[in-house]
């Protein structure tokens, strides 16, 4: 009877504790914000006009308008336009020379936004930058360029045979 009675303690405390620590781990995840993929807003209604939240590269400058700004976010699956009132400071845009500031973008989804021609969009109510972009370095290789110099002067060489060939045919 008290060896049940004891075994039943620790059951029950391990139940409690297990209970615990998956209630820590869902306030967890969903504290930090659970952002959602491109595919995902596209392919379900429910989304529309909603509070969403996603992360992604600043892709290419910002884009003035009358009153606010649009930056192009990649989201992983695709790039989505992101109209703002208030920019952030952005430092790195997205291009073959550099990695763009990554963003977390909270605001309104618009699947077809009336405000701006129809256009699958984000109205973001904060943008926050969580990593700085950076410097993407495209060193020239010393052989392809050799070899450049090379090709070059056989071309010019090539031009100039050609031209005193014409030169004594006529």
């Amino acid at each position: 009877m008290m060896k049940n009675l004891i075994t039943d303690y620790f059951r029950l405390h391990r139940l409690k504790k297990g209970i615990l620590i998956l209630s820590a781990l869902f306030i967890l995840y969903y504290s930090l914000g659970y952002s959602i993929t491109l595919p995902e807003l596209l392919s379900e209604k429910g989304y529309d006009q909603q509070i969403i939240e996603v992360s992604g590269e600043i892709i290419g400058p910002p884009i003035k308008k009358n009153n606010g700004w649009f930056v192009n976010v990649d989201i992983g699956e695709g790039v989505i336009g992101v109209f703002t009132k208030k920019l952030p400071k952005l430092k790195h845009y997205g291009s073959y020379k550099e990695k763009g500031d990554v963003v977390r973008v909270q605001g309104i989804f618009y699947n077809t936004c009336k405000e701006h021609r129809g256009e699958t969009d984000i109205h973001s109510q904060t943008i926050k930058v969580i990593k700085s972009g950076e410097t993407i370095p495209h060193p020239i290789k010393k052989d392809k360029a050799m070899a450049a110099i090379l090709l070059s002067l056989l071309a010019m060489l090539l031009v100039l045979f050609y031209r005193q060939k014409r030169i004594n045919a006529n």
